[in-house]
């Protein structure tokens, strides 16, 4: 207390207590500055690592959709082959990924370009089944990209321009909140987002074209416009593998960048002087302020590096000095936006490579929906598919955050409700929900949901099926979860459409279009089924060959038109007449074929063809008459009458023929040692005449028996 007080009473005391109080204080001065020049230096680069984080992401986002377009590019191309430039260029307008497709310079010549980004160096040598990307600029801010496709069209070979819609494949850019610009490695801008001018793009892109691009990852690029410094972080935009680039492309996001605090030369001498007049206090001091602020810088510096890596783990708030703590918050925040933005885009990968490799929908729709719920944090997520043939009808599939195994719901539509949801491009919002009204939203009411998000998905114009988010009560507004929803609406968009184009295709490929029964190719693979099933000795079957007695006096009679009216009512009567998993197929013309499975008796067989000859003979209608159809009918049994297709057929086709020597609308068994004297002659010229019903009648004589 004595020192104490004598060193505040005296003069002299005062003056050393003073020196020394000064003494203590340029040294806390001193690491005061330099803690938070090294703070401004940490903010500067998270701020840089966020952006490096987001032009990866958009580089990501750029590729992915690449992807989804050149596979869709090839679809269309796959699909419109038989028909021609018109069918083409319908289904693209119809994709919603396309604005319009050129076809060789034909198409181009009629486009007022100013520019065109070599289109022979992207198609020139492109070989069937790969893709190039180019850019057509047409002045500033309407640049448009093209995928580029060799292609067979109407019988020529063909290069295919597909514009890619503007809205869809730009949205992620459009919609950012900060600078960000898209341009090639020659500095041409190729889009902007909402927040960036025009002059900042030209200085990105003037940046851009001074570096090399030759390999991927990201690049930090610095410049000086006005009295303002800005930051940027570039990131290469990697084409699918089998795509060919003219020009690279670049994504840059783009910050001026804040003003550093600063350090003055007067400081630095005053801090030099000061460490060599107070050595001791110095050393004392930052001894002290190693010991209170070292860790949580560090802390800091690794945070902010496992933030560049995409690997950031939350800073305890405690764990550092209460000044460090709103810097601590800023970076647990970016850190944790930053992490949800990655899961959602690596969630949006997963969903994709789900739709575009299923061949059907609705197997993978509980993986589905269980990845929108996340990316939502909903309390429950359906979709509703329409039936085709039925559009006011349709089944719910739903998930919710229980892992419960929920069964899907058959609903009917609203046809008031439809209509509105048609008219709804960017969904609606349901805060009370009417049960006939609301019908497809009653399944994910019953988990405790009462305020849902509703986007329609629709197809070629029609409403293909209905996509849904329900919450317990009215979450708070937040556009990212809205934007969530309605790119997952798009994505089920084009795999709704991808799927009708497959189906369409596929019954095509395999099913009669008069008769809508299995053809010969779809016929032929189920035969095969059964007869490895039957070589395996699992089961038995027959195949029964029909054809139609005197069919050619029908069309002689009414004309062809009826004709094919009868082979419908055929084919309806031949299904009444076999059990659900038997097997009714038309080769051609007149001629049908049934497999029976699990045939344990040959009666069994022969009850089935007794069946149909009955059901033909009722009459049929055609043209105000009545047509009385007759069928001859040939069977055989395997494994026992044969093991290979051909074989089956031929002894099949030689049971019918039987059939027919023997007065026709009967059933015949194939029986070999019979079959054996028709051996040569169905190798003859004069057999396959009368296959083909090339003998014409002209003169039969009368004979007498008696002499």
């Amino acid at each position: 207390m004595r020192s104490l007080h004598y060193l505040v009473g005296s003069r002299i005391g005062r003056r050393f207590a003073i020196l020394l109080a000064g003494c203590c204080l340029v040294p806390l001065l001193l690491a005061a500055v330099l803690g938070l020049r090294g703070v401004a230096t940490e903010s500067r680069d998270m701020a840089q690592a966020v952006r490096a984080a987001r032009g990866l992401a958009l580089a990501d986002a750029l590729s992915t959709r690449v992807a989804v377009a050149d596979s869709l590019a090839a679809a269309l191309l796959s699909a419109e082959r038989d028909r021609g430039t018109a069918g083409l260029r319908a289904a693209t307008a119809a994709s919603g990924v396309f604005t319009r497709v050129l076809i060789d310079a034909d198409d181009l010549a009629s486009v007022p370009l100013t520019s065109f980004v070599s289109p022979a160096g992207s198609a020139a040598g492109l070989a069937a089944e790969r893709s190039a990307l180019t850019t057509l600029t047409a002045g500033a801010d309407n640049t448009s990209v093209y995928l580029v496709r060799r292609a067979t069209l109407d019988g020529r070979d063909a290069i295919v321009y597909f514009e890619l819609a503007p809205r869809w494949f730009w949205s992620q850019i459009d919609s950012l909140d900060s600078g960000a610009v898209v341009v090639d490695a020659h500095g041409t801008v190729l889009r902007r987002s909402m927040s960036s001018d025009e002059a900042s793009a030209r200085a990105v892109a003037a940046q851009v074209a001074t570096r090399d691009w030759d390999t991927a990852g990201a690049k930090s690029l610095t410049w000086q416009a006005g009295r303002s410094e800005w930051q940027a972080a570039a990131q290469s935009v990697r084409p699918p593998r089998a795509m060919r680039v003219d020009r690279p492309w670049i994504v840059t996001v783009f910050e001026p960048m804040p003003t550093a605090w600063p350090a003055s030369a007067a400081l630095n001498n005053g801090v030099a002087l000061a460490a060599l007049l107070a050595a001791a206090l110095l050393l004392l001091a930052l001894t002290w302020a190693g010991d209170r602020y070292g860790p949580a810088i560090h802390r800091l510096q690794l945070a902010l590096a496992r933030l560049g890596r995409s690997d950031f783990v939350a800073l305890e708030r405690d764990a550092v000095p209460l000044e460090l703590a709103k810097a601590v918050d800023a970076i647990n925040d970016a850190g944790a936006r930053l992490d949800e933005e990655l899961r959602v885009v690596e969630t949006f990968r997963e969903i994709d490579r789900l739709l575009l490799g299923a061949t059907e929908l609705e197997p993978v729709l509980d993986a589905i929906l269980t990845r929108v719920n996340a990316v939502t944090r909903c309390e429950s997520v359906g979709i509703a598919l329409l039936d085709t043939d039925s559009p006011t009808h349709g089944r719910v599939h739903v998930a919710s955050r229980a892992p419960l195994d929920l069964p899907v719901t058959r609903i009917e539509f609203d046809p008031d409700m439809i209509a509105s949801l048609i008219a709804a491009d960017e969904g609606i919002t349901v805060a009370r929900c009417e049960e006939l009204r609301h019908s497809f939203l009653m399944p994910m009411r019953e988990l405790g949901s009462e305020f849902f998000w509703v986007w329609p998905v629709t197809t070629a114009g029609r409403l293909a099926a209905v996509l849904a988010v329900g919450f317990r009560e009215a979450p708070l507004p937040d556009p990212r979860l809205a934007r969530r929803g309605s790119d997952f609406a798009e994505r089920l968009a084009m795999a709704l459409s991808k799927t009708a184009r497959d189906e369409h295709l596929y019954r095509q490929a395999h099913f009669d279009p008069l008769t809508a029964l299995p053809n010969r190719l779809l016929f032929r693979d189920r035969l095969a089924q059964e007869l490895a099933s039957a070589s395996e000795g699992r089961a038995r079957g027959a195949l029964l060959y029909i054809d139609l007695d005197h069919f050619k006096r029908v069309n002689d009679s009414v004309g062809h038109a009826a004709g094919d009216q009868l082979l419908q009512i055929v084919a309806q009567r031949l299904r009444a007449c076999v059990k659900e998993g038997d097997t009714v197929a038309r080769l051609a013309g007149d001629e049908f074929t049934v497999i029976l499975r699990n045939v344990a008796e040959p009666e069994s067989a022969s009850v089935v063809a007794e069946r149909i000859i009955d059901s033909l003979k009722l009459p049929v209608n055609l043209g105000g008459r009545d047509h009385f159809v007759q069928a001859s009918i040939g069977i055989t049994l395997f494994p026992d009458d044969g093991s290979t297709i051909e074989e089956l057929l031929r002894n099949a086709d030689g049971a019918m023929y039987r059939a027919k020597d023997l007065g026709r609308s009967r059933a015949v068994f194939f029986d070999r040692k019979l079959m054996m004297s028709r051996f040569d002659t169905t190798h003859s010229g004069l057999y396959r005449a009368l296959r083909r019903r090339e003998f014409s009648l002209f003169y039969q004589p009368q004979y007498s028996l008696a002499d």
